[in-house]
């Protein structure tokens, strides 16, 4: 049956249409050669309407910059007293920790374009570098400056105009570079802080804001803080001064730009004239070997003043931290109680019996009245002690207590271990036994990352390095960690020497002989009492390979090469009995279901982990923007590893 006439018409135009589209069309690549356009694309998916019945859920929150260290993750955010990270963090494995407090920045100047022999330049370099070290512990961010940004400042080129006295010209080239840097702190590379952390002058020059240009008395401008803009107001009118030529102290053309505060009892200025007035028993000493002799010794009597004055600040000793002293941790604990020996130690140095200059009646350190150590079973919130402690993971513990690394089972796990103990034990001495783990989990966030905690105490964690900047501290004993611990306390820690038997004069005199003062010196404080008996040898070899065995568990990529080279008679017997890959990967799903059961000792020991990976990574990112200029610890070991040949 033929269609109606009127739908035959109407095929044969669409028939017609379509035949004339398909012979007149040109391919794609020939049409935008011809019209030079680019065709629009259609995406490869087109997102679906959101479903609005759908429950809501959050996004993890943006990774940080600089917030990783090997394995080791954080996030900084004010919501770090959650009791546990990852209802913040919504990840397992990243801790939450709270913002860091801004470090000001204190400047010095050195002038390294004026020519001087290897020696006194070597000297040098060590005291900025124990200058460095010293302001850093504080919480200053150090800066040394020199000629180059003297000379970027605008009003250098009036100073070059006017003949003006070398020394005073030297003082206004430190103003013109701190000028030029900004608001901050401008210090002599010979004063340092020798006090408590808590002192009122430091806490004050650690809040960096100064409305006015400050000095101090006795310090004859080795000390001032202001900012910029007074600075370069001040800098303006000693240009302008008219005793300018004939002037030699940087005070005597400021006398109205410059306030002056009291005396400080906590900056110690190594000026030499200075120490001739006040001590003149060192002048006398160090003058007695020369000039050379005087400058070499400087650091190392400068840095075992700011170890007795560590000392000094914390009249109680040191609280070792031993939780669960009956179980066999003696091994987990041996490491902390070797550093609280070498930290009470009477530091070398070679003028013993020696003070600062800001406290020439200073206690000297005696050998044979060491600052007392003593092991609690639960955290003690003294402040005139300073507490060690580790956190060990929840893996690790166990593994300690019931002696089966490798061989760890999940059912094991919920049958015959008690949860969080190590939390538990910690915090038994202030919150007792009722409080739930939560909140023991926020007690333990503030005592470590509390304003003043970071001074009072240094919490550790035994497994060793997966990276140099992991966060861990196995073994304090090593260069890597003896390094760290400098930058921490701001002095370098004395040699640690095996007791001998001999026993010197409790006071070095004068009758002493330099030798019989080093072996004074050397000698090293008895171990604390113990809070119960002690294991064997071989009960404490035992106990290694476990942590051995664990830490290969626990961190990912095994043991660290530093570590394992040590064997089994060095450091803390890393490398002995090393597990095979599966046994390895077995021993981790465990080890996943250990944090699980013990979620507030695994939340401790990611939040210490973290909170000592963040503060090394703060510090590389420093010592990687300085170490191109005068100061940096590269510097001062050679020029050739500071021009990258060694």
């Amino acid at each position: 049956m033929l269609l109606p006439r009127r739908f035959q018409a109407l095929f044969a135009l669409i028939f017609l249409v379509l035949v004339t589209l398909i012979l007149l069309r040109a391919p794609a690549s020939r049409r935008l050669d011809q019209s030079g356009l680019v065709l629009p694309k259609l995406p490869d998916s087109i997102p679906l309407p959101k479903n609005p019945f759908r429950p809501l859920s959050h996004k993890p929150p943006v990774e940080q910059a600089n917030s990783t260290a090997g394995e080791t993750h954080w996030y900084t955010d004010w919501k770090w007293r959650n009791p546990f990270s990852s209802a913040v963090t919504l990840d397992e494995d990243r801790a939450v920790l709270p913002p860091q407090p801004l470090r000001p920045y204190i400047y010095t100047f050195y002038d390294s374009t004026i020519k001087k022999d290897e020696a006194t330049e070597k000297a040098e370099h060590e005291l900025l570098l124990t200058w460095r070290r010293a302001w850093w512990a504080q919480g200053f961010k150090p800066i040394i400056l020199g000629r180059p940004e003297a000379m970027n400042n605008q009003l250098y080129g009036e100073l070059q105009r006017l003949q003006v006295k070398p020394e005073l010209e030297e003082e206004l080239a430190r103003m013109l570079a701190w000028g030029h840097m900004g608001t901050g702190i401008l210090a002599d590379w010979l004063a340092y802080p020798m006090a408590h952390p808590d002192d009122s002058i430091l806490s004050f020059l650690r809040r960096g804001e100064f409305p006015e240009l400050v000095a101090f008395e006795g310090l004859k401008g080795s000390l001032l803080c202001g900012e910029k803009a007074a600075v370069n107001q001040a800098i303006m009118d000693a240009l302008k001064h008219p005793d300018i030529q004939i002037a030699k102290l940087l005070t005597e053309v400021l006398p109205d730009a410059l306030k002056l505060e009291a005396k400080p009892d906590s900056i110690a200025l190594y000026d030499p004239l200075l120490i001739a007035q006040m001590y003149t028993h060192i002048t006398n000493t160090l003058q007695s070997a020369g000039p050379d002799f005087h400058l070499a010794l400087l650091p190392e009597l400068i840095n075992s003043h700011l170890h007795a004055t560590w000392q000094s600040s914390f009249p109680a000793g040191i609280h070792i931290h031993q939780p669960l002293p009956k179980d066999p941790t003696t091994a987990l604990h041996a490491p902390l109680i070797d550093l609280a020996r070498t930290l009470t130690q009477c530091p070398r140095t070679p003028i013993p019996s020696s003070c600062p200059p800001n406290n020439p009646k200073c206690p000297p350190c005696v050998a044979s009245r060491p600052l007392p150590l003593t092991l609690f079973p639960s955290y003690h919130n003294d402040s005139d002690a300073f507490t060690l402690a580790t956190v060990p993971h929840p893996y690790t513990l166990t593994s300690l207590l019931h002696r089966t690394p490798g061989t760890l089972t999940m059912r094991l796990l919920r049958r015959a271990t008690a949860r969080n103990p190590w939390l538990a034990a910690t915090t038994t001495h202030l919150l007792g036994h009722g409080p739930s783990a939560a909140v023991r989990t926020l007690l333990f966030k503030d005592l470590v990352a509390s304003t003043t905690a970071a001074h009072h105490a240094l919490w550790l964690t035994p497994e060793p390095f997966s990276a140099p900047s992991s966060g861990a501290l196995i073994n304090p004993a090593s260069p890597q960690a003896r390094a760290d611990l400098a930058w921490r306390l701001g002095f370098t820690l004395p040699d640690t020497h095996r007791d001998d038997g001999r026993r010197d004069p409790p006071v070095p005199g004068a009758a002493m002989s330099t030798t019989n003062q080093h072996q004074h010196q050397q000698q090293r404080p008895p171990a604390p009492q113990p809070l119960a008996p002690q294991p064997g040898a071989d009960e404490v070899r035992a106990e290694r390979e476990v942590l051995a065995r664990a830490a290969q568990v626990v961190v990912v990529g095994g043991v660290a090469e530093e570590e394992e080279e040590e064997g089994p008679g060095g450091g803390n017997g890393m490398g002995m009995m090393m597990m095979g890959r599966r046994e390895v990967e077995a021993a981790r799903r465990v080890s996943r279901a250990a944090e699980a059961w013990h979620m507030a000792d695994a939340e401790a020991w990611r939040f210490v982990r973290a909170w000592n990976a963040r503060g090394r990574v703060e510090r590389a990112v420093w010592e990687e923007e300085e170490r191109r200029f005068v100061g940096g610890e590269e510097r001062a070991r050679g020029w050739g590893s500071w021009l990258g040949l060694g």
